[in-house]
């Protein structure tokens, strides 16, 4: 009876006993690792109901010898607390981050770029009803920044924002997730209003570029994409199959600080026109933005 019983177990378990869960976990782990300052006091910033921290927080503390904070309220007090410690100890703070950084975070520190480290991680896919049998990919697009303390007045240079890659202090509203594509190129999808966070740095005038390009589905015609700063209409392009760079020039007039721009795009639903399970409201697709404030 005990052999059959095993049997039994060995035959059920057939199709995950060749499975390996999280495999090459540690070598990216260790990238991470490599990506930090070895003194640095980290810090993650995200809402109570996220996971994030809990995952990469306890291996960074346990395994490397990091402090660990993790920053799920707004509190400026505590950050107070938090440079002087920094300062006392002698210490860099980084911010470890996959998602949008909170206005309060952005407010008192300056988010200098360190490293950009996407990570995946392959596991069992929950199953409810049989045997798990499918390896699911989880994908971290891992920003790393430096925080420093901010200053009062912002300098006036370029802004280049990497869109799916260091864009998590940028991104305000109407992004997806970045996509784990292969190849170099790093992106995201925008929903139909799409707006990142600029500076806000008196100019008269800016010189935008936009790389971005769309795939859309056969009978689903290409659409224009609106520029706005703020709450003006500043510009137009259409996205094609490719990716393009879409370059223009608004002229303010006088010296004005703007601190939103935006993208509006009809979109479309794969799910709704059957070509797939992707239930998302898609509109283009975004590599990167140069901003260039100019003033007379």
């Amino acid at each position: 009876l005990a052999i059959a019983l095993m049997a039994g177990m060995l035959y059920q378990s057939r199709f995950v006993l060749p499975l390996r869960e999280y495999q090459g976990a540690v070598a990216q782990l260790e990238a991470v690792a490599q990506s930090l300052d070895p003194e640095a006091i980290l810090v993650f910033n995200e809402p109570a109901t996220a996971t994030f921290s809990d995952t990469f927080g306890p291996p960074l503390k346990f395994m490397y010898g990091h402090d660990v904070i993790t920053i799920r309220e707004d509190d400026p007090t505590f950050l107070s607390w938090l440079q002087m410690k920094a300062q006392e100890e002698k210490r860099p703070l980084q911010l470890i981050t996959v998602e949008p950084v909170s206005p309060m975070l952005e407010d008192y520190f300056v988010l200098e770029p360190t490293a950009f480290v996407p990570s995946r991680f392959t596991h069992l896919q929950s199953s409810f009803t049989q045997f798990p049998s499918v390896i699911a990919t989880a994908y971290y697009g891992l920003e790393i920044y430096t925080l420093t303390q901010s200053t009062v007045e912002a300098a006036q240079e370029p802004l280049f924002v990497d869109v799916g890659s260091l864009d998590s202090a940028y991104i305000e509203a109407g992004f997806y997730g970045k996509e784990p594509l292969p190849g170099p190129i790093t992106m995201r999808w925008t929903t139909g209003d799409a707006t990142l966070e600029m500076p806000d740095t008196p100019a008269s005038g800016y010189q935008i570029e936009v790389q971005a390009k769309t795939s859309r589905p056969d009978g689903v015609p290409e659409r224009v994409v609106t520029v706005w700063l703020d709450a003006q209409e500043v510009a137009q392009f259409t996205p094609t199959e490719s990716w393009e760079t879409y370059s223009f020039f608004v002229d303010l007039g006088e010296e004005t600080a703007v601190s939103e721009l935006s993208f509006h795009i009809e979109t479309f639903n794969p799910a709704q026109l059957k070509i797939n399970s992707d239930t998302r409201d898609l509109g283009f697709l975004l590599d990167w933005v140069q901003i260039t404030p100019i003033s007379d």
